[in-house]
């Protein structure tokens, strides 16, 4: 999978998403992504669950989120002000992405959000 500088996906598709929306005071991700034109491609019962998995574990994981095939897990960077202002994510064939593996890259990305948000 390849992104592009500046390459701009809604934010309920994928991980970096979930793990910014997850702490989002204003409580409008599920009807930003009611109102998207790329809405039918989630189910809101899922994106309520991977938010509140968000904020139980630090870490958002998505299955074919904007790419089929593709697994991404993130995790948020907060600015000094404890907002979230960017998510670190690292994908990967979703085939290649075992239960274990995901832990443990979750865990990795996690402490690159925490040290990249403590320099904030």
């Amino acid at each position: 999978m390849a992104s592009q500088p500046g390459m701009r996906l809604p934010a309920f598709l994928v991980a970096s998403g979930h793990a910014m929306l997850a702490f989002d005071d204003s409580g409008t991700a599920l009807e930003a992504a009611q109102a998207h034109a790329r809405a039918g491609e989630i189910d809101p019962g899922l994106l309520i669950a991977s938010l509140q998995h968000v904020r139980d574990t630090g870490w958002a994981k998505t299955c074919s989120g904007s790419r089929p095939g593709v697994t991404s897990i993130a995790a948020p960077i907060f600015d000094a002000g404890g907002r979230p202002v960017a998510a670190i994510a690292v994908s990967a064939p979703s085939e290649d992405m075992t239960a274990a593996g995901s832990e443990q890259i979750a865990r990795h990305v996690m402490d690159r959000a925490i040290r990249i948000s403590d320099g904030l």
